[in-house]
């Protein structure tokens, strides 16, 4: 039997076989990307210059803006740039939490400091207080924190971290954008701040 589309034989109860989209169509050599993810390009734009495949894998022979070497990406650490749109890098949380401090007249806090000598890092610290926050970020995305590895490592962090004395305070990117962290932190500081 024949659903009359000519995409494929008719599956019972499955309707046509759809086609799967060339991944090539999607980032034509000579289109401009974006670079997001992880990796060490992440941020930077440039044009496809050819596809390659190596022991199976498929990749995307990058040139960037500014020149150097080429990089070789997975095409998923790449989104397609529409006419002069620029790559945007990843909002920068604990930053802007050190600036919501300023404006707070809160104490500083210093950033990616390093509490033990496993060479973890605390987002943001107050030595003082020993009040340390991290800011977890890709909580939709299955991010490297949601992760079970991921997870279990910080779990060994903040253990460590609480036998040493340290309070840690978590928070999304939302909480910070919409000033919920700062008040908390404000709070746990000993600070009466007037929030919006």
């Amino acid at each position: 039997m024949r659903t009359g589309l000519d995409d494929g034989p008719y599956l019972p109860g499955r309707g046509p076989r759809k086609k799967k989209s060339d991944w090539r169509l999607q980032f034509p050599v000579g289109s401009r990307v974006g670079i997001r993810g992880t990796n060490p390009w992440a941020g930077k734009a440039g044009i496809v210059e050819c596809h390659e495949t190596f022991l199976g894998v498929s990749s995307i022979r990058v040139g960037f803006d500014n020149g150097g070497a080429a990089g070789v990406l997975k095409r998923t650490d790449l989104i397609v740039l529409k006419g002069g749109q620029r790559m945007t890098r990843k909002q920068d949380y604990p930053a802007d939490l050190i600036r919501q401090c300023e404006m707070l007249g809160l104490p500083a806090p210093q950033p990616e400091h390093r509490f033990c000598a496993r060479r973890w890092r605390f987002d943001l610290a107050w030595r003082d207080a020993m009040l340390a926050v991290e800011v977890e970020g890709g909580l939709w995305i299955r991010g490297r924190h949601n992760r079970p590895m991921g997870y279990m490592r910080d779990m060994e962090k903040y253990n460590t971290a609480a036998n040493m004395g340290w309070r840690v305070m978590r928070f999304t990117p939302r909480q910070v954008k919409n000033w919920d962290a700062i008040h908390v932190i404000a709070q746990a500081l000993g600070v009466e701040v007037e929030i919006g």
